[in-house]
């Protein structure tokens, strides 16, 4: 059974597991550490990117912030923060996600109807939102998950690509509930 419940903290084991899980796939090219000031070690990086999240969680620097953590049979498999889009209000914009197993080992969920089911359900009657658009580094495994999720819940566009301050290609993808 999934789970889906805004946050306000991420001092807490939920982001430190989910950061564990995910630093491998980071340190591979899913995500860029020069958004963080390059960061060294594991313990740089882990607090690097917990900073980022309480900054974009401080409602006195970011008012539109949100927090989103999900959890599978009570085991916490995804934590995102983001922002409601200021030049389109209808849509949540994901700023920085991590990823974990299931209670299984598994990653499957991110596949699962129930999960997207859930997600489309929370953000449709919580912020009465069209849907969410993400930025993640152009032509790599997560833009290729992101692509490839099950499209009966909603319509799959990019958007554009274009490069930032530091060189890095992203690719804003917009997802549209039907």
């Amino acid at each position: 059974m999934y789970i889906l419940t805004e946050i306000t903290d991420v001092g807490g084991s939920e982001f430190d597991s989910l950061f564990s899980s995910s630093l491998y796939h980071m340190d591979a090219g899913t995500f860029s550490w020069g958004f963080l000031d390059n960061p060294q070690t594991e313990e740089e990086k882990r607090e690097s990117m917990r900073n980022k999240f309480y900054h974009i969680l401080d409602k006195t620097k970011i008012l539109n912030g949100v927090g989103l953590l999900w959890k599978k049979d009570d085991v916490p498999i995804h934590l995102a923060i983001g922002v409601f889009n200021s030049f389109d209000s209808n849509y949540l914009t994901f700023i920085y996600a991590l990823y974990g197993p299931d209670a299984n080992g598994s990653k499957s969920w991110l596949h699962d109807e129930d999960y997207l089911t859930i997600t489309k359900d929370f953000f449709v009657s919580q912020y009465g939102i069209a849907g969410y658009k993400i930025n993640c580094i152009n032509n790599s495994t997560i833009m290729n998950y992101h692509l490839n999720k099950p499209q009966n819940l909603y319509d799959i566009t990019v958007d554009d690509v274009y490069s930032t301050a530091n060189g890095i290609d992203l690719a804003k993808i917009s997802y549209t509930y039907k």
